[in-house]
């Protein structure tokens, strides 16, 4: 647009804006992640990378980049979990691979494809440094698939992501 910005709300349920963007520099069609992963699970789908984000009050986001390797068959679930220094399970958050809208079985083969994933806090959670690990759940199968690494090693059923050190302000109320 060559307009100035605008900003419409007069749509019930919805807010249009537009903005005038003459420098694309920034764009990239395919970006590559921050943190290369390159995990396999199954010899279905990769974990190309993630992108942690800003975290505020009230949870922990990232963008997951996954790639089809094969026509997939069904659905799959992602869960992502925190883990405490006891490796207890503290908190799980299980989505689609990529958006609630798109189906794992529709994900074209060699097209890389992000998704948001959102951890919200509950409000009993406590702070303190976690794991962040990946699982892949086949629901037909009734099991976590197993992962293996860039080099083909096993990894077992998760693939970490790092940690991440949740603080009292991040635990705040949105």
């Amino acid at each position: 647009s060559e307009m100035p910005p605008m900003v419409r709300t007069n749509i019930p349920g919805y807010t249009l804006m537009r903005f005038d963007l003459k420098d694309w520099s920034p764009v990239a069609a395919l970006p590559a992640p921050q943190q290369p992963v390159g995990a396999t699970f199954g010899d279905r789908l990769r974990l190309v990378g993630a992108d942690a984000l800003d975290n505020g009050p009230g949870g922990l986001r990232w963008i997951l980049y996954w790639e089809a390797l094969r026509p997939l068959e069904g659905d799959l679930g992602v869960a992502v979990q925190l883990v405490n220094a006891d490796g207890r399970v503290a908190l799980t958050h299980n989505q689609a691979p990529s958006a609630p809208w798109l189906a794992a079985a529709a994900f074209p083969v060699g097209v890389p494809l992000r998704g948001l994933t959102q951890v919200d806090f509950p409000k009993d959670f406590a702070p303190g440094e976690y794991e962040v690990v990946v699982r892949v759940w086949d629901p037909a199968a009734q099991q976590n698939l197993t992962a293996a690494g860039p080099s083909g090693m096993a990894l077992g059923d998760a693939v970490s992501l790092g940690r991440v050190q949740v603080t009292p302000a991040m635990l705040a109320a949105k």
